[in-house]
């Protein structure tokens, strides 16, 4: 992560102090579908793909992800987070 601070630098943007947490969680989904539109949506691909895109990605998470399902039905998985804030000089 120290290389996207450094990237920004690079980028003229004058980076003086930078911070980086790694985070370590757990994710709950109540379907393999809850998942793309939180995924897709935040994404430049928000804007790229229809409704059927989204759907057929939809059915393929949930065939993807069979492994993290528990009986109740949910999808749960690990998942790791790299928070980098930074300040302009």
């Amino acid at each position: 992560m120290r290389l996207v601070a450094r990237e920004l630098a690079d980028e003229e943007l004058k980076v003086h102090r930078e911070s980086t947490v790694r985070r370590h969680d757990i994710a709950r989904f109540q379907v393999g579908a809850d998942i793309v539109p939180l995924e897709v949506k935040g994404s430049p691909l928000a804007d790229m793909l229809n409704d059927d895109v989204m759907e057929a990605l939809a059915t393929e998470s949930e065939h993807a992800l069979g492994e993290f399902v528990v009986p109740s039905g949910e999808i749960v998985m690990p998942t790791d987070a790299h928070i980098v804030t930074a300040n302009k000089r």
